[in-house]
């Protein structure tokens, strides 16, 4: 088997996510994605002189692992590309597209491929945040902005995801932890009850402001610990290794970052110097073969491994892929909308890319998904679905997720 083609597929749809096909000398198909721009990502892929698609057509794409090394010999290599940033997610999509077509090809669950199976089911938390988008005309345009939501809304919100199932549940939050914040999330935790894990996102741009400091986020954590808060996401800026040790060895409550880390080199920094208790990595930014390294190093250090990213079913079968072949206790961040948001642009771009480009539907049952029975990530041959959809709206994201 042969790589006759490697493109974006999706550059008159949506500017979010790229979705990345690669075509081989067979039937057989594989996706991957990630959520960088569709021209940047196009560029690299397609355009620039030393390109991927160049580098890797006629290769076998059943050694995803050694290809992997290839790209990022050939381009990262040369220096002034960068290591980092667009050059690995675009590799990123393409590893986990190579993946898809090593599974398909041997014709078992990837899963199969990347170890042994240990666990049969994973927890997913519902992933939301305390915004709502709303759709405004403002300077005669229709534009995305976000609003609060109120302390009702929340607290509803919270007891739809819990009669739905999930035993977990994290909103983005930014740096809003005023009395009335306190007050609110006092409120949540009474409607939900001791057992169910409650998280906040602190991330971009709240970790750009003034407050993200030690003595303060020490400050918050310890508000947050007496209600139980499981863990705060990216109270810093998420290369700071040092200041999110100092914080991670003081904080009562769980510290959590890495969505934003692109290189095996910062990921393995922040392990190395327990520089947090539970490390983010996301698949559709560092590709599988990169997690998976990820993941056996936090075995061995003792640091929980809870992926980001929820908003394509791409990035959710291939943390739950991954994920079941360790022992550890685990989540994946799964994508989350209260009654009143069911109409956002949000939620239906984030419903057609969980469900229009796949060959099955995510089922959560009892806050857990069941590891896949299908072969490769389960999204069939992309072009042959897609094209009847209807195109994804395009919108801004409002709030840290």
């Amino acid at each position: 088997m042969k790589i006759t083609k490697i493109e974006v597929i999706n550059e008159n749809i949506n500017d979010k996510t790229s979705l990345v096909q690669i075509q081989t000398d067979t039937d057989i198909v594989g996706i991957g994605a990630t959520a960088s721009p569709v021209p940047v990502i196009k560029a690299i892929i397609e355009l620039m002189e030393f390109n991927f698609s160049k580098v890797l057509k006629g290769a076998d794409p059943t050694d995803p692992s050694f290809l992997w090394d290839e790209m990022y010999r050939v381009l990262t290599g040369w220096g002034r590309y960068g290591d980092g940033g667009y050059i690995i997610n675009a590799m990123a999509a393409i590893d986990m597209a190579l993946w898809d077509i090593a599974s398909k090809a041997r014709k078992i669950p990837l899963y199969k491929l990347l170890g042994k199976p240990e666990q049969t089911k994973i927890m997913v938390y519902a992933s939301t945040s305390r915004w709502d988008r709303l759709k405004i005309q403002r300077d005669g345009e229709m534009r995305l902005e976000g609003q609060s939501k109120s302390i009702d809304d929340i607290v509803l919100e919270c007891n739809e995801h819990v009669s739905a199932g999930f035993k977990a549940i994290k909103f983005g939050w930014g740096n809003y932890f005023n009395k009335e914040a306190e007050d609110i999330i006092a409120a949540m935790r009474e409607s939900v009850g001791p057992d169910i894990k409650l998280m906040l996102d602190y991330g971009c741009p709240a970790y750009l402001s003034p407050d993200a400091n030690v003595k303060k986020l020490t400050e918050i954590c310890d508000m947050l610990g007496k209600y139980g808060i499981y863990f705060l996401e990216e109270p810093l800026n998420p290369h700071d290794t040092e200041t999110f040790a100092l914080l991670t060895s003081i904080s009562p409550i769980k510290i959590a970052t890495g969505e934003s880390l692109t290189t095996l080199v910062d990921l393995k920094r922040f392990i190395d110097n327990k520089a947090l208790d539970i490390i983010q990595p996301d698949a559709q930014q560092i590709g599988i073969t990169w997690f998976l390294e990820v993941m056996k190093l936090c075995e061995s250090s003792g640091i929980l491994c809870i992926p980001h990213c929820p908003w394509t079913s791409i990035a959710v079968a291939a943390h739950l892929n991954i994920l079941c072949t360790s022992s550890s206790p685990t989540m994946i961040e799964y994508p989350a909308f209260a009654s009143f948001e069911k109409e956002s642009d949000t939620s239906r771009q984030t419903h057609a890319m969980h469900n229009s480009i796949t060959d099955f539907n995510l089922q959560v049952e009892d806050g857990y998904l069941a590891i896949p029975k299908q072969n490769g990530l389960g999204l069939g041959n992309y072009l042959n679905n897609f094209p009847a959809t209807k195109p994804l709206p395009r919108n801004n994201d409002f709030g840290s997720q």
